[in-house]
């Protein structure tokens, strides 16, 4: 792991004005690697080489100038608070004025990126963590309902597993009400409708939760797709 202090603290800004604060061993390919992620052309203002651990002070110093992640707002009073903040810097050329109205259109694609992109890694933890471990059962079905229902709407529907007659079953609340969550897991027609048609054809899978899996794995490859789209 890279120690802070090994790394530089770099203040970037983008086409817009807004100004990112942030640490890294090579900003000059960071600068990069964002213009490309963000959509946007990025260029370096300040680089401090050996003073990465000063970027929590730094970000805690602007956090009432912080617009979302590491960016703050690019109007002067931000650039005056960097420039007292970072004084080892000699000379200030910010290359962009501040663009409110294009900021608040860029960030709302910023936003959708980020909540894109969450929702994958939510996808991805359930479905490694909570069916991908799971035999056949109420949680395996509960598991297949959440990730349908965050696919299908991007919320999690409340989920509650109950023993009813010495047997577990899963419940899911929808309209006011506790309603029994499909058997997915041990159901293979169930477990088939999760799949699009004409996909069995192409590969061999013996049990309802090996095509609930394989669902699912479709699923996150959508979302994963949907990221891809909102980056390039």
């Amino acid at each position: 792991m890279v120690r802070p202090q090994d790394q530089a603290l770099y203040v970037l800004q983008n086409e817009f004005g807004l100004i990112k604060i942030g640490r890294s061993r090579d900003p000059e390919r960071r600068a990069r690697a964002l213009a490309r992620r963000e959509r946007c052309e990025i260029r370096i203002v300040a680089v401090l080489p050996g003073c990465g651990h000063l970027e929590e002070a730094t970000h805690l110093a602007l956090s009432e100038f912080a617009i979302a992640g590491e960016w703050f707002a690019g109007g002067v009073a931000t650039r005056e608070t960097v420039e007292a903040l970072l004084e080892s810097v000699t000379a200030w050329d910010w290359p962009f004025e501040d663009r409110p109205d294009g900021a608040d259109h860029w960030l709302d694609q910023f936003h959708d990126r980020r909540g894109a992109e969450a929702e994958v890694r939510l996808f991805r933890r359930i479905l490694k963590v909570y069916l991908l471990k799971e035999l056949p059962g109420p949680l395996a079905d509960a598991a297949v309902h959440q990730l349908s229902e965050l696919f299908r709407c991007g919320q999690l529907p409340a989920i509650s597993v109950r023993k009813v007659c010495s047997a577990h079953i899963s419940l899911y609340w929808v309209r006011g009400r506790w309603l029994t969550v499909p058997p997915y897991s041990t159901d293979m027609a169930l477990a088939k409708s999760l799949l699009p048609p004409g996909y069995l054809a192409s590969i061999r899978m013996e049990t309802p939760l090996e095509v609930c899996v394989a669902a699912m794995e479709l699923r996150l490859e959508v979302l994963k797709q949907e990221v891809r789209d909102l980056s390039f």
